[in-house]
């Protein structure tokens, strides 16, 4: 089993930045996500971007600040709430 793990045949490439800030480029996020500590199915969707952050890892064009710069812009709320999906809550 390590060996298929190792050889990384059928994985998909992703990139992510580590909580340190690191931009990591690796295949296969099952392996990846057991070797760092990161829930598999959680990491999984951050790769999907499905989540914006997991335990401190991002997508390279996360901007943690996105929401906040947009009302400050003059969005409101209602605007903001579609860029997150996992309902996340301004006000």
């Amino acid at each position: 089993r390590e060996t298929f793990y190792k050889n990384g045949k059928n994985f998909d490439e992703f990139i992510v930045v580590s909580p340190w800030g690191e931009t990591i480029s690796d295949k296969g996020i099952k392996p990846f996500a057991r070797k760092h500590g990161i829930p598999m199915e959680s990491f999984r969707s951050l790769v999907r971007g499905d989540t914006p952050k997991i335990m401190g890892w991002t997508l390279p064009d996360y901007d943690e600040y996105q929401v906040l710069n947009l009302l400050r812009k003059g969005k409101v709320a209602g605007q903001t709430k579609n860029i997150f999906s996992n309902g996340v809550t301004l006000f």
